[in-house]
């Protein structure tokens, strides 16, 4: 792929310099400016995926535990 973009492990060595980007002078390219966003954003698809999966394991552990509660809670005889 051009600019050394690798869709397996994001931006290479081989990605293009740029220019100094505190230089209020200093007007990136399209194409720079693509780069530092894969850059910037590389793993982000993937860290909201594992975040997500380990909220849903946590639901999952926290229902099957009020499941068990309430059952339990069933089972006990109401005081008069």
């Amino acid at each position: 792929m051009p600019g050394g973009w690798s869709r397996a492990v994001g931006y290479t060595a081989t990605m293009p310099t740029h220019g100094n980007l505190a230089d209020p002078g200093y007007e990136p390219t399209d194409e720079e400016i693509e780069g530092l966003m894969r850059a910037a954003f590389a793993g982000l698809a993937e860290a909201r995926e594992e975040s997500l999966e380990a909220m849903r394991a946590r639901i999952r552990v926290l229902a099957a535990e009020a499941r068990a509660r309430v059952a339990s809670a069933e089972k006990e005889p109401v005081p008069e």
